[in-house]
Order: C-alpha cells, then sequence, then structure tokens
C-alpha cells in the first residue's frame, strides 16, 4: 500500500533526525517541535507531488507491481456482509496460492 505518511509522523522523523544532526537541523526562533511539524508538513506536500507525479508518468506502472495487485481480490470479509466491510477498511488479500 503506498500511503503518503501523517503528518504527525513526519514531525516525529524530522524531531528525531534533529537529534541525530546533534540539533544542528531544526534552527530558528520557534520551538524545536513547531519547527519539526513545519518541516514536516512540507515533507508531507513533497511526498504527495512525487508520488503524483510518479503515478501520470509512463514508468508509474511497473510490470512488477502490476502482477502484484493482479494477484489481489475483494476481501471475503466485505461479500459476507453486503454492503459493509467487516471492518476490514476495504482492504484487499492475496489470492489462495
Amino acid at each position: 500500500m503506498s500511503k503518503v505518511p501523517s503528518g504527525y509522523f513526519l514531525t516525529d522523523v524530522m524531531m528525531y533526525t534533529d537529534v541525530l544532526f546533534k540539533g544542528r537541523l531544526l534552527k530558528g526562533a520557534a520551538s524545536k517541535l513547531q519547527l519539526a511539524a513545519d518541516e514536516g508538513v512540507k515533507l508531507k506536500k513533497l511526498v504527495q507531488a512525487v508520488r503524483n507525479l510518479w503515478r501520470a508518468s509512463p514508468h508509474g506502472n511497473h510490470p512488477h507491481v502490476t502482477e502484484l495487485k493482479n494477484l489481489m481480490r475483494p476481501s471475503p470479509r466485505k461479500s459476507e456482509h453486503g454492503t459493509s466491510d467487516g471492518g476490514s477498511g476495504g482492504m484487499e488479500t492475496l489470492k489462495e496460492l
């Protein structure tokens, strides 16, 4: 599944990266948390843009990914419970091999 990471996760990544750089990454008048949150938002937008560009490109349909997608089928929980997805969140499962 290729989802864009949450802003909270990316804020944590920025905070941890600042620790790895011994506090030299996030500098400014605001608190480290605010700076990390600001950078996390920028990272999220960047990841979204790259993901959209990749999906729209001719190289976005990789043969291996397409092959793996063909192995997917609807969740059995969805069909058992009618219109409800049974709490699976619309996730799909691999076909029996």
